[in-house]
């Protein structure tokens, strides 16, 4: 008799090998940032101290996003070698009430969880790089207070449980009903779904987060509008 494959190993190990080599290459990144003489092909496009400044602000972001990325490795491993997620789901019908066999609502209650302890997680990154990387460099608007940014990050679950628990509950449907195709209705699903938000981002939800006013004439806009 076989011994059955080592998913979770074989899992984790691929985990890992994507992380080093993903690693390495933001070290060879970030190296090209420590340079400090322009090539001889940017000369003419940028001064000495404009290209210090981009190194100086790239190699932050970089430094940033390996420490970063090693946090979100540990803690994904921990998850799941102490079988969290299989805990969190076993606990639903307990904690919430819900029918075992209820997989619709254990799916959005599951995927609610998942999110909110994920915004949690990552306020502290998203505060550092808004508030401490983008100010150093002069990039972070003068219009962004914490206020404000609290206020984008309530907006911004709002519109994800309002849009997606929608589409969760559409593909788990979907998966119950369509058999052994059922992947190829949902790939529709998404595809006709990503469509219809090409258009409904730009108009709807773009202006809960930024203010969006029309290019003024132009050669500018006349040059887009000719393409």
């Amino acid at each position: 008799i076989m011994a059955p494959f080592p998913y979770l190993e074989a899992s984790m190990g691929f985990t890992l090998c994507v992380y080093v080599f993903e690693t390495y290459l933001e070290l060879r990144q970030y190296k090209l940032y420590q340079i400090s003489e322009r090539p001889k092909d940017l000369r003419h496009l940028i001064s000495e101290k404009q290209f210090q400044r981009a190194q100086d602000y790239n190699a932050d972001k970089a430094k940033f996003r390996m420490f970063k990325t090693v946090f979100v490795e540990v803690e994904s491993f921990l998850l799941i070698m102490c079988l969290v997620y299989p805990f969190l789901w076993n606990g639903i019908p307990i904690w919430f009430g819900v029918s075992e066999d209820s997989e619709l609502k254990r799916t959005l209650i599951f995927q609610g969880i998942l999110m909110l302890a994920s915004e949690v997680k990552g306020l502290p990154f998203s505060l550092y790089s808004t508030f401490v990387i983008e100010e150093r460099h002069g990039f972070k608007s003068q219009d962004l207070t914490f206020g404000l940014f609290f206020s984008d990050m309530a907006k911004q679950v709002l519109l994800t449980t309002i849009i997606g628990a929608p589409v969760m509950s559409a593909i788990i449907l979907l998966i119950q009903l369509g058999g052994e195709w059922f992947y190829l209705y949902v790939w529709g699903f998404l595809l006709a779904f990503q469509f219809i938000m090409m258009f409904i981002y730009p108009t709807c939800i773009q202006p809960c987060f930024n203010k969006v006013e029309a290019l003024p004439e132009g050669s500018l806009r006349t040059r887009i509008e000719d393409l």
